[in-house]
C-alpha cells in the first residue's frame, strides 16, 4: 500500500528513482479522490509518491513548471528523467496497473 510523502517546500521534493507528482484538487474533484484512493490500495513498489495540492499558491510553482491544467494529472520521474504524464482519471485507470501494480482488495 502507498503512503503519499509530505513536502513543505518544493527543495523538498526528490525525484531521484520512481517518482509521481500527483497534483490534485481536495475536496473538490471526485476524479482526483478516485485516484488517490486508488493509489493508496496499489503496491507502488519502488513508487516515491508525492500529493501535491493543485489549489495551493506555494505549489504555483511546480504548476507552472510542469504546465498542469487538469487535476488529477501525475508526472513521472526515472531518476532525474521525466519519463511521462498520465492527465485525468481515464488515462490513469489505462495505465496504473502497469505502472503501480494491481489494486490489493
Amino acid at each position: 500500500m502507498s503512503d503519499f510523502i509530505e513536502f513543505s517546500s518544493i527543495e523538498d521534493i526528490d525525484t531521484t528513482g520512481k517518482t509521481a507528482l500527483l497534483f490534485h484538487i481536495p475536496g473538490h474533484c471526485a476524479g482526483c479522490k478516485r485516484v488517490k484512493d486508488s493509489l493508496s490500495k496499489r503496491p507502488c513498489d519502488g513508487w516515491k509518491i508525492y500529493l501535491i495540492d493543485a489549489e495551493n499558491d506555494n505549489n504555483k510553482p511546480l504548476i507552472e513548471k510542469y504546465q498542469v491544467s487538469t487535476a488529477p494529472t501525475i508526472v513521472l520521474y526515472n531518476g532525474e528523467e521525466m519519463t511521462g504524464t498520465i492527465v485525468g482519471l481515464k488515462d490513469f485507470l489505462q495505465k496504473a496497473d502497469e505502472l503501480f501494480g494491481a489494486l490489493n482488495l
